[in-house]
């Protein structure tokens, strides 16, 4: 199971009449409403690791709008949720997306991974994904290339890659020798 969020810390947390829930300002840039908030998110994850589900967050930082208190919100988000594994990526500019439509309106210049906005540019949304590595010790941090997180249920049908795994909820799974594998 994958949890893909787009966490936006009080962003998702601002409530309209009824049960509906604005996500604004990043998602808004793109006009979007989501029914998801923070504290839904949070308890999707509770109740998969109650079954035993794995859970993934996957990141994106330094979207147009984004701030070094939007940031260390994601990273407190993924800190207090409890899920098993996550990814923070940089944001990529890219012509032709919704968000860059409004280019001139967020500030946005350069392209790919190189650019700037009125927020935050590609360098400091690089060292706010270093630091988000560096600070968060209750998940496992999956690199985006080679080892994502589809390949995790094929290890895991491998004895020692899955002890290995799951080191964390059952120590004693870990074999005393290679050979009894």
């Amino acid at each position: 199971m994958v949890m893909a969020v787009r966490h936006g810390g009080e962003r998702l947390r601002r409530s309209l009449p009824g049960d509906r829930v604005r996500v604004a300002p990043i998602l808004a840039n793109m006009e979007m409403e989501k029914a998801a908030t923070i504290e839904k998110y949070a308890r999707g994850i509770e109740m998969l690791r109650q079954r035993g589900i794995l859970t993934f967050g996957s990141f994106t930082i330094g979207f147009p709008d984004e701030t070094d208190r939007t940031v260390q919100e994601t990273s407190d988000f993924i800190l207090d949720s409890g899920m098993d594994y996550y990814r923070a990526q940089m944001w990529y500019n890219e012509a032709g997306t919704p968000i860059h439509r409004p280019r001139d309106k967020y500030g946005i210049y350069g392209d790919g991974f190189v650019w700037r906005h009125a927020t935050m540019d590609s360098l400091e949304a690089m060292d706010h994904i270093e630091r988000i590595y560096l600070q968060v010790t209750t998940a496992e941090w999956l690199p985006q290339w080679s080892f994502d997180f589809w390949i995790i249920p094929y290890l895991m049908g491998n004895k020692a890659v899955s002890a290995i795994l799951w080191r964390r909820w059952d120590p004693g799974a870990l074999p005393n020798r290679v050979s009894s594998l």
